[in-house]
């Protein structure tokens, strides 16, 4: 008789089983975009590139899923070397681009931070908040603006990083975009790999699924701490 299937051994399996198909995908429309079979229009183009897109996505999606559930079962370190969260920021609003820019959105940082350096496994958290906040744009009005706001707290056990996160109201506009799908009330995965992540750094996470011109997004990073124990 078979042993029975946890949680995360299945989590282990399914992401095995969907890195294979989306890295053919990916493939082949990099293959594509390179002209190897016959060059593309660029409509032709345009899609494709939104086909790789979101494949892209949903492999770091998979392949982050896969990690916080191996953080869990204390089978992951995380590589943490000093990352400069603003630049980790500014790299993922150009990850962003193609979405912001199909809902006439921005994604705007400003920092009152002193010092943006913390120990982090940055290639990670990058593709957590690009996922988190492609979420955000998403349920956002278009026209509007994605404002992250950074600044130095002090509390007893050393220095934070403190990211607020805004949407600001949209600008007036004669475009009629489709009425915006009404935020769900479930766990959504990339808020569940994103709270997981700054857990394992020794920071947390707080997100509403908010209205314009409200706080939506908090995000602590202690500066002068490595991970904790999971």
């Amino acid at each position: 008789m078979s042993s029975p299937i946890t949680l995360d051994s299945f989590v282990s399996m399914l992401a095995h089983d969907l890195r294979s198909p989306l890295a053919f995908i990916i493939g082949y429309a990099d293959l594509l975009l390179e002209g190897y079979f016959d060059p593309l229009t660029e409509s032709q183009a345009e899609q494709v590139r939104s086909i790789r897109e979101n494949a892209q996505r949903a492999a770091n999606l998979v392949s982050l899923l896969s990690d916080v559930f191996k953080l869990g079962q204390g089978q992951l370190t995380l590589a943490l070397d000093p990352t400069d969260v603003q630049q980790m920021l500014s790299q993922v609003a150009n990850d962003l681009k193609a979405v912001l820019t199909s809902r006439h959105q921005r994604l705007e940082i400003v920092s009152e931070s002193t010092s943006h350096i913390a120990m982090l496994d940055g290639d990670r958290l990058q593709k957590a908040l690009t996922l988190l906040l492609r979420l955000a744009a998403q349920h956002g009005p278009a026209h509007s603006v994605l404002r992250l706001h950074i600044v130095d707290q002090t509390e007893e056990d050393g220095d934070v990083l403190v990211i607020t996160g805004h949407i600001l109201s949209p600008v007036q506009t004669d475009i009629n975009f489709p009425p915006e799908q009404p935020p769900s009330t479930r766990l959504l995965i990339p808020v569940f790999i994103a709270q997981n992540l700054l857990q394992a750094h020794g920071g947390c996470l707080f997100w509403s699924e908010g209205k314009t011109d409200r706080e939506f997004l908090r995000i602590e990073i202690p500066k002068n701490r490595e991970a904790l124990p999971i």
